[in-house]
């Protein structure tokens, strides 16, 4: 059965690159194609993607920290906070990946 969920594809292969190879991307300007190793750059909306996730952890582990150090939280408590920001950062980033447009560098 074929799936609905289009992937941004490699404009040099054109295959689709999914979700899981997409979270591989560490760096937004300069992402390998999984298949042909090609040098490819994703559009403004798949930087955004990034740099929101890098600004959330840090406001993650900003609350956290400051948190438990007046008392408020326990350890078990922080790490609750993080999986439900977690979760809904993966489901933001699921949802939006399709958007994703890729090109060649």
């Amino acid at each position: 059965m074929r799936s609905v969920y289009k992937y941004p594809e490699c404009p040099s292969c054109s295959q689709g690159i999914n979700l899981i190879q997409g979270m591989k991307l560490l760096n937004p300007w300069r992402y390998r194609c999984p298949n042909y190793k090609t040098i490819l750059e994703t559009s403004r909306l798949g930087k955004g993607i990034f740099i929101f996730g890098f600004i959330l952890g840090l406001l993650i582990a900003g609350i956290a920290i400051r948190m438990e150090d007046l008392g408020h939280w326990h350890t078990s408590e922080s790490v609750v906070f993080f999986a439900i920001l977690l979760l809904v950062y993966a489901v933001i980033t699921g949802l939006l990946w399709p958007l994703v447009k890729l090109k060649i560098k």
